[in-house]
């Protein structure tokens, strides 16, 4: 059977490409602005782990690094309006929030 040069280079070019994206998605993690990442190696993370500045990061592939991120924007929750009596007989309005 003869095949055609530019297809044969077609199919070599894609398997190429196909093997960059899957070392890059094994050896490269994104931390976004409002994330952060803790890296750790072999289960075990210390100071150094913690990734707070966004971009690209570089890491080993599983099971030597692992990354775990997490969302640094701030939850809000907010419970209902309630209308509670003081030991004095008074009445106050209280609203809970609760931030983390």
């Amino acid at each position: 059977m003869n095949h055609s040069p530019v297809k044969n280079s077609f199919v070599i070019l894609v398997g190429v490409l196909l093997v960059a994206l899957l070392l890059s998605h094994m050896f490269l993690y994104q931390v976004r602005y409002d994330q952060v990442a803790v890296r750790t190696t072999f289960d075990k993370a210390d100071e150094s782990s913690i990734q707070e500045a966004p971009g690209l990061k570089w890491r080993w592939p599983w099971p030597i690094n692992k990354v775990a991120l997490y969302s640094k924007r701030l939850q809000i929750l907010e419970d209902k309006i309630e209308e509670l009596q003081t030991a004095d007989g008074k009445s106050v309005i209280v609203r809970t929030y609760l931030t983390w």
